[in-house]
């Protein structure tokens, strides 16, 4: 991951050097944007043929954006979106990374959110990430969708209009972790619709081993938003097959090995959560049983570190005892004695 983050920051420094060397052939612009009436005349040189004026113009406008919302709704309302989305789809590659760039400072704004949805632009930038090979591009188109996967009508839309959603798995296996992080973000946003939801379960990429991955990822964003995804999975998802699917690829195993390592104690409520959602499945709560986790999510609650982790393992506990094979494995066990011993711990947290 190193690795290829430095070669990520070599791309980010050939950019930089290749934008100061525009910027030192021709640059209109003594200091930043302070009034609207200087946005608007930059917004003008947008029209610009000259590359150097057009690197210019969109990095005095982004720092501009950038300062605060005020600021990107009065670009918004001078038609800056005319100008600048022509741009994303430039003949050099430069110049369009500065127009994406700066696209993702404007969607911060309501109005641009409700812009592109009603200019049907969306399946648009789905269809610009999903062609893209330059790895900022795909950050920021990326950065775009998760901003509009977060209103509830574009990923309804979504789910109603975008043919193949396969390109969320394929960008979840991006050598980039800023491009890896957005893909499981928009996947988790849409989620959150039910149709979404259903049309990614059967979707020809979904991947249970590939967001067990991330569980494990060196980013804590990146594990609590696999670990996120796969609560909205299972929690919602009441479709056998789906269900058979985390049981054959070892969900449980992958949660369970999660748990081992208090590194991530943060996250353990999430991986706890799950647990208890799956084993409302019989086959799970076998599952648990016949690969002998329950003496080590005994273990774990005599040792937990809050009294929230307490109540969320005790909880997957309790839901495996009170099925038919939890009570025969409970009392052959013996763990009837430990549980009384849990509960009265339980009362003195």
């Amino acid at each position: 991951m190193q690795s290829q983050h430095s070669r990520k920051n070599d791309e980010r420094g050939e950019r930089d050097e290749d934008e100061k060397e525009a910027k030192s052939k021709y640059s209109p612009f003594r200091s930043s944007l302070s009034e609207a009436k200087d946005a608007e005349s930059t917004i003008l040189l947008l029209q610009s043929k000259e590359k150097a004026t057009l690197l210019a113009a969109m990095e005095a406008l982004s720092k501009y954006a950038s300062k605060s919302k005020d600021n990107v709704k009065i670009l918004f309302d001078l038609g800056i979106m005319n100008n600048v989305l022509p741009i994303i789809e430039h003949k050099d590659l430069f110049t369009q990374r500065f127009a994406a760039k700066l696209l993702v400072e404007m969607i911060a704004v309501p109005d641009v959110t409700t812009y592109f949805i009603e200019s049907n632009y969306l399946l648009h930038f789905v269809e610009l990430l999903t062609i893209e090979k330059d790895i900022f591009m795909q950050e920021y188109f990326s950065a775009i969708l998760v901003r509009l996967s977060r209103n509830p009508y574009a990923a309804a839309l979504l789910a109603n209009h975008c043919l193949n959603m396969n390109f969320l798995f394929d960008g979840m296996q991006s050598s980039d972790p800023d491009v890896k992080k957005n893909n499981i973000e928009i996947l988790y946003n849409l989620m959150q619709d039910p149709v979404a939801a259903h049309k990614i379960s059967k979707t020809e990429k979904f991947n249970f081993p590939l967001l067990y991955q991330h569980f494990e990822s060196l980013y804590p964003e990146i594990q609590y938003l696999a670990l996120n995804v796969v609560a909205s999975i299972i929690e919602r998802s009441k479709d056998e097959d789906i269900q058979s699917l985390f049981h054959e690829t070892n969900g449980v195993e992958a949660l369970l090995n999660f748990l081992k390592n208090n590194e991530w104690n943060n996250l353990h409520i999430k991986a706890l959560r799950i647990l208890h959602f799956a084993a409302e499945n019989p086959i799970i709560v076998d599952k648990l049983i016949e690969i002998g986790s329950i003496p080590q999510i005994l273990n774990y609650i005599e040792h937990v570190a809050t009294p929230k982790l307490f109540v969320e393992a005790l909880r997957v506990i309790v839901h495996i005892a009170n099925t038919s094979n939890g009570r025969k494995t409970r009392y052959n066990d013996g763990h009837n004695q430990i549980l009384l011993k849990l509960f009265v711990m339980g009362l003195g947290k």
